[in-house]
């Protein structure tokens, strides 16, 4: 039987005793009775040690393919005898049962069906009482994982100490320098001069640092970086001029072909793009505001996504915004000079930059506060000298913690005194998206389980488009 007629195996025990009796009374040459277990045996399907008599192997695992230590199978697991069916898994005296965390028994046997049994007892018909106890863990196991926590612990005390000590370290050092607030500020100017007058207009780029020890070594700095980027920015220029002039000819040699004759639809379509050669002037202007264009492309994306948000960030203003965004797009009608001078601005903002070269959007918040600036002091007019301000600290503004601290997943005391995870060069390209003074950690890079809920969010598209696929 199972639980719900559990004197059935009791009946079938009692029967076969009796045999062995009858047999034993008749024979004389039985020397004693076997009884099958004590208390249930769960573990009696195919990977348990014991299988149900059946005709063959196979039809023994088949039978109880089922089976498991961890569960009673009261279905499967069986096999007819005489007038009713056999469960090997209920077989013992004492039943065994498991209920949240506690394990249980409780006996079967009772004297009307085990009368050769002198432990049995007499007890009314019915369920009879269980006895749940909490299993108890294996001790031994149980000291040696509070061991190796607290090996382990006191192995990451140990550790963070010695890091500590080593921030302490570096933090006295730090703190020994004279700060950039204490050092005097050095300035340097170079006055814009390319070689093609029509682009010459007595602009002028100043760079200011507390890092150079005088004022002649920033203005060799400056002038270093501001020389290389304008020679580059020449040729660049001069090829979008050879670009123009080898259109133009290439248009009047076509004009001169077709004259008297039928033009077909390709050449008709090839007129209409050089169209635009003779709407805005001569080579040099057209050259010169489509590098500008170019150079300045990412500056205006900038401007334009700051524009259109909802809020204005806090030291910006709308107006100005816009109005560098229609100074890049709507360009030819500015001065080539201006023009030339705003191009060779963001140039040398990149080199001084250093790495934050891979940091667009910190470039061109910094690039427009430098703007703005000049307008101020100079006024809206194009035609007016203008003097670009570049702060080479704020400038490099993250390089510096990077360089002490860019592990995103540790808290690190830094220089300044405040506990703070590595940062990298997203946090500070974000920053400039942001619209912040200075470089902050703006994202909290995922750890543990967060990793695969991140993957899983990021790559949600591919895995719905590959199991619809393949379902």
């Amino acid at each position: 039987g199972n639980e719900t007629a559990p004197p059935h195996q009791q009946l079938i025990l009692r029967e076969a005793y009796e045999s062995y009796l009858r047999v034993n009374a008749s024979q004389g040459n039985l020397d004693g009775f076997v009884l099958d277990e004590w208390q249930d045996d769960w573990d009696r399907g195919t990977r348990g040690p014991f299988f149900l008599a059946q005709g063959s192997v196979q039809e023994m695992k088949r039978s109880c393919e089922w089976g498991g230590r961890f569960s009673h199978d009261v279905t499967r697991c069986r096999r007819p005898v005489g007038f009713g069916n056999i469960y090997p898994e209920f077989f013992g005296q004492a039943s065994t049962s498991s209920a949240l965390l506690q394990h249980c028994a409780a006996p079967r046997f009772r004297k009307d069906y085990f009368s050769f049994n002198n432990l049995a007892v007499t007890a009314a018909p019915g369920r009879l009482p269980i006895e749940c106890r909490f299993s108890e863990p294996n001790f031994v196991i149980v000291y040696c994982a509070l061991g190796v926590m607290m090996l382990v612990g006191i192995t990451q005390v140990l550790r963070t100490s010695c890091r500590d000590c080593k921030s302490r370290a570096r933090s006295s050092i730090a703190e020994s320098a004279p700060r950039a607030e204490e050092r005097p500020l050095r300035t340097g100017h170079v006055t814009i001069t390319p070689k093609q007058v029509r682009l010459r207009g007595s602009h002028a780029i100043e760079l200011q640092s507390c890092r150079l020890r005088s004022n002649e070594e920033v203005g060799w700095w400056l002038w270093c970086h501001l020389s290389a980027q304008q020679t580059i920015l020449e040729k660049q220029i001069q090829a979008e001029v050879t670009a123009r002039s080898a259109l133009r000819s290439r248009s009047k040699y076509r004009d001169e072909s077709h004259v008297g004759g039928e033009m077909d639809d390709q050449d008709e379509s090839e007129d209409d793009d050089d169209d635009f050669l003779d709407d805005l002037g001569d080579d040099l202007t057209l050259a010169m505001i489509t590098v500008h264009r170019r150079v300045l492309e990412g500056v205006a994306a900038w401007c334009g996504y700051v524009h259109g948000g909802l809020l204005t960030p806090q030291g910006l203003e709308r107006e100005k915004l816009k109005g560098v965004l229609t100074s890049v797009d709507e360009n030819h009608v500015r001065p080539l000079p201006k023009l030339f001078a705003e191009a060779l601005l963001l140039r040398t903002m990149e080199s001084l930059g250093e790495q934050i070269l891979h940091c667009p959007e910190r470039l061109a918040l910094l690039y427009y506060k430098s703007l703005v600036v000049s307008q101020d002091e100079s006024g809206d007019d194009d035609q007016r000298p203008a003097s670009f301000r570049i702060d080479l600290e704020q400038l490099q503004d993250g390089l510096d913690q990077m360089q002490f601290h860019s592990n995103p997943y540790a808290w690190k005391k830094m220089p300044n005194g405040s506990k703070e995870l590595g940062l990298n060069f997203d946090d500070i390209n974000e920053s400039g998206i942001q619209c912040r003074d200075g470089v902050a950690k703006t994202f909290k890079e995922p750890r543990s389980a967060m990793v695969l809920l991140d993957f899983i969010i990021c790559y949600r598209v591919p895995f719905m488009l590959k199991s619809w696929t393949f379902l």
